[in-house]
């Protein structure tokens, strides 16, 4: 495991990456924490506080909203993730998912990369117990 939870992979083009964890949660952390990092390459301040509600009948999908809506918040808000203070999975029928978010306006930043969308492309979540592995691929 790499100190920051992530790593980016080989890719001809958009961005590859694997995110770790001990848990799900933590792993999903870490994929927003490599999202975000090809998008600004500095310390964003923790100036607002977002919550954020999710369902899905699976876990790939679940994920895929989770990023899709940290995406939507930047292009409705200008809304830029800092930190990530709490994210929480249950399996209830469907997989439902509570965060909430910390960050900051994006107009304070110098934007690196723009992430178009989230997708399925190679898409693999693996859990076992102490480690969980997300891997996706972003298209920029």
């Amino acid at each position: 495991m790499t100190e920051k939870g992530y790593i980016f992979l080989p890719k001809t083009a958009d961005a590859k990456f694997q995110a770790f964890g001990m848990t799900l949660e933590e792993a999903l952390s870490n994929a927003a924490y490599a999202m975000f990092s090809l998008m600004v390459d500095e310390k964003v301040a923790e100036k607002e506080e977002r919550n954020i509600n999710l369902s899905a009948g699976d876990i790939e999908h679940l994920t895929v909203k989770f990023l899709e809506e940290l995406l939507f918040l930047i292009d409705s808000e200008s809304f830029i993730l800092s930190r990530i203070k709490s994210v929480k999975v249950e399996k209830k029928g469907r997989y439902l998912l509570s965060a909430t978010i910390r960050g900051d306006n994006l107009k304070n930043y110098r934007f690196r990369e723009v992430v178009k969308a989230v997708t399925f492309n190679e898409l693999k979540i693996s859990e076992e117990k102490g480690r969980a592995t997300i891997q996706m691929v972003l298209d920029t």
